[in-house]
């Protein structure tokens, strides 16, 4: 078998029929250069399509942490969206076949919703790409041991087409998107941010954890353990986009961009008695619920302890409905709940011994007046919680302090 390429195509990729049949074009064209090249897609659902199949099931969800229900009916969106796709390359007679990751299979365990891949089985991936010169695989899901569909989060498809490649010893894998590539900043917030040529795996994953969306932070888990490099791509522009791979500037520290985040809330629970008892007792309701926690604190005052986090936004009412019901058995006098913040992450690579970086955040946060309600700081990034009315001036303000 000649050589293997892997592509990814995101959900506004696919929205559109021509924008599908100038996908097309490409293949075509990359086909007709290469007579032994073979092409495995890994496509997301259409557009909105999984928001749109999350709001039909919104009025019976019984709001159980993992739901195979739930998981079987998201994962139809890319289903539908690989046979579409299939179909508009076998129009332009280009060979090619859906091949359903429960064929594979692609093994997902530990959550229906938000699984992790165990195994991926090459040898049926091998089998039908003999036979056909494009793969078409839909994303984001796979199977339990019990045959069931099981999904891997938001964003999963960049997880599928990663692991394709793991498993296939292929050592490129490239991204498309309907943004060219990883920028300093969000170019909706920031003026003229530069775009990242190059970014190391470490950077790249803490910019997806903190905000950015062009890459799923567990396909760069992938990537980085068995060292493919990412392309991240424009599927409406053609540049050169961002590689994610080995990237090294010695021991200099560097900033590589500014991300942030709006969609989080913090939440204070003042005054529990037992530090180490509220804290479980407080995550075994977070774990229930399945609730990310980001930043946490602990303080102590006067024999009491406070602890505050951040959470997302739209799991605010039901994470502080079930802790008020434990009041007592947790022995907290009061949950202050703030949503009016911004996470502001600043990442760049060995900053924890260079402090200089450091101070010029600080001084642009007291020069703007800013509100610093958490920190925390790390060798990848330093990230902050402020008040979210001023962050797009402190946002441009860091950005010209690190990108003149």
């Amino acid at each position: 078998m000649g050589r293997i390429e892997i592509r990814k195509y995101g959900g506004s990729s696919l929205a559109e029929n021509h924008i599908i049949e100038s996908i097309i074009d490409s293949i075509q064209q990359s086909l007709s250069d290469n007579q032994d090249l073979k092409i495995i897609v890994a496509v997301s659902a259409r557009g909105n399509t999984t928001d749109n199949l999350f709001a039909q099931a919104k009025p019976f969800y019984t709001g159980r942490k993992s739901d195979p229900e739930l998981a079987l009916l998201a994962a139809t969106g890319e289903i539908q969206s690989a046979s579409i796709f299939s179909m508009a390359l076998s129009k332009r007679n280009i060979s090619a076949k859906v091949l359903l990751p429960s064929n594979i299979p692609v093994l997902v365990e530990n959550d229906y919703l938000e699984g992790r891949i165990k195994s991926i089985k090459k040898e049926k991936i091998l089998e039908n790409l003999k036979k056909v010169s494009v793969l078409v695989i839909p994303g984001y899901q796979g199977v339990d041991l019990n045959g069931d569909v099981a999904l891997l989060g938001r964003g999963g498809t960049d997880t599928t087409a990663v692991a394709v490649a793991a498993a296939l010893g292929v050592e490129e894998c490239n991204i498309y998107s309907d943004v060219d590539g990883v920028y300093t900043g969000d170019p909706r917030v920031i003026e003229k941010p530069l775009k990242i040529d190059h970014i190391s795996y470490d950077e790249m994953k803490e910019m997806a954890i903190s905000g950015a969306k062009v890459l799923h932070y567990r396909a760069v888990e992938i990537a980085r353990r068995y060292n493919i490099k990412v392309k991240c791509l424009s599927t409406f522009i053609k540049n050169e986009g961002t590689t994610v791979g080995k990237v090294s500037s010695m021991e200099e520290y560097e900033i590589t961009g500014l991300v942030h985040k709006l969609d989080e809330a913090r939440i204070e629970i003042l005054n529990t008695d037992s530090g180490a008892e509220a804290m479980y007792k407080l995550f075994a309701v977070i774990d229930n619920l399945n609730v990310p926690i980001d930043m946490l604190t602990q303080v102590m005052e006067n024999n009491k302890f406070n602890v505050c986090f951040t959470m997302p936004k739209s799991l605010v009412l039901q994470t502080v409905s079930a802790l008020e019901k434990l009041k007592n058995d947790i022995k907290f006098e009061k949950i202050n709940i703030n949503v009016d913040i911004v996470k502001i992450s600043v990442i760049g690579e060995r900053l924890r011994n260079n402090t200089q970086a450091a101070v010029r955040i600080m001084r642009v946060l007291k020069e703007n007046n800013a509100r610093i309600f958490m920190v925390n700081y790390s060798d990848i990034k330093m990230s902050f919680v402020i008040p979210a009315e001023n962050f797009r001036v402190i946002l441009e303000k860091l950005h010209c302090e690190f990108f003149k």
